[in-house]
């Protein structure tokens, strides 16, 4: 009968602790540090979301009317963007930590180079796309960076970029 309770007891206490072992364990997980109910995302990405997400290029109505020249002029704000964007880019793919969270369609997504906006590209036909279907194409694909650098910029919020 003693030896059944010791038994028992033995049981229980080795139970007790291999549960506390387990939850007493740091958790490891994709999900993001959570701030006031949002997920704390890195400096770097608050700074090019203030600074250069507003740049988008001409509407439809203005690459069709101006003349290229002034066209190139009108794409400036919006090529320092994707210069912006391919500088985190290849940080991003640079560096080991950001490197290894990414999915391979990710890495993919940001091995991709964006299209050349300068004055001697800029021609009614670009590789047989009109100058507009080319820019819907570059607003998605900006999209789609976008979307895998907010990823980074959230799971590691302190790390930052060393360009």
């Amino acid at each position: 009968m003693k030896f059944i309770f010791h038994l028992k007891l033995s049981a229980v206490l080795v139970l007790a602790f291999c549960l506390l072992a387990v939850f007493a364990a740091p958790a490891t997980s994709d999900s993001p540090v959570l701030t006031d109910g949002q997920p704390e995302i890195a400096d770097w990405w608050k700074s090019y979301r203030a600074a250069q997400a507003h740049e988008q290029p001409p509407q439809v109505s203005v690459v069709y009317s101006a003349p290229v020249f002034e066209l190139a002029q009108k794409l400036q704000p919006f090529r320092e963007r994707l210069d912006h964007l391919t500088s985190l880019k290849q940080w991003v793919l640079r560096d080991a930590e950001t490197k290894r969270l990414l999915t391979q369609n990710q890495k993919d997504v940001l091995s991709k180079p964006f299209y050349t906006w300068d004055q001697q590209s800029l021609t009614d036909q670009v590789r047989g796309h009109t100058i507009s279907t080319r820019l819907n194409e570059e607003k998605s694909f900006v999209a789609e960076v976008e979307n895998v650098l907010a990823h980074v910029a959230i799971l590691l919020p302190d790390r930052n970029p060393r360009f």
